[in-house]
C-alpha cells in the first residue's frame, strides 16, 4: 500500500492537502476530475489550482496517472474571481493526470469553480466545488 501526498507551492503557506491511497486492484470505479484548492485564498494574490483525474471507489479514490485529456475549468460569471489574470473558463489538457491553473480573486466572496471533460480517452464526470477567498471557509 502506497500513499501519495499531493503537494504544490503557492505563494501562501496554508495549504490544504489531499492523500489518496493507492491501491492496485482491479475494479469499477468512477473516473472524475477533482479539484484541489488553497485552504485559504487570499485576495488579490494568484494562487495555483490544481486538476487531477481520478478514479473514485466506493471507499476510496485512486490517482489516475494515465489521463491526457481536455478539461473545461471555470468559475461563475457572476464572481469577482478570474483564471488565469482575465477569464472565468480556461481549456487546460490533462498531462500524466493533471494541470494546473492560476487563480485571482479580487474580493472576499464564495466562489464555484467547475471542472469539466470536453475530450480524451473516455468520459470523466464533472467536479463542482466551492472555494472561499479572502474569508476563512465555515467551520
Amino acid at each position: 500500500m502506497t500513499i501519495i501526498i499531493l503537494t504544490f507551492t503557492l505563494p501562501i503557506s496554508n495549504v490544504s492537502a489531499c492523500y489518496f491511497e493507492n491501491i492496485n486492484v482491479k475494479g469499477h470505479g468512477v473516473k472524475r476530475l477533482a479539484i484541489i484548492i488553497p485552504s485559504i485564498i487570499p485576495e488579490r494574490q494568484n494562487v495555483t489550482l490544481k486538476i487531477i483525474s481520478v478514479v473514485d471507489y466506493k471507499d476510496r479514490m485512486e490517482l489516475d496517472f494515465e489521463r491526457s485529456d481536455k478539461v473545461n475549468v471555470s468559475v461563475l460569471w457572476s464572481s469577482a474571481s478570474y483564471l488565469e489574470g482575465s477569464e472565468k473558463f480556461v481549456l487546460v489538457q490533462l498531462e500524466e493526470g493533471s494541470a494546473e491553473v492560476s487563480l485571482i480573486g479580487y474580493m472576499a466572496e464564495a466562489i464555484v469553480l467547475k471542472a469539466e471533460w470536453v475530450s480524451g480517452e473516455s468520459y470523466m464526470e464533472t467536479w463542482m466545488t466551492i472555494a472561499w477567498v479572502g474569508v476563512d471557509p465555515p467551520k
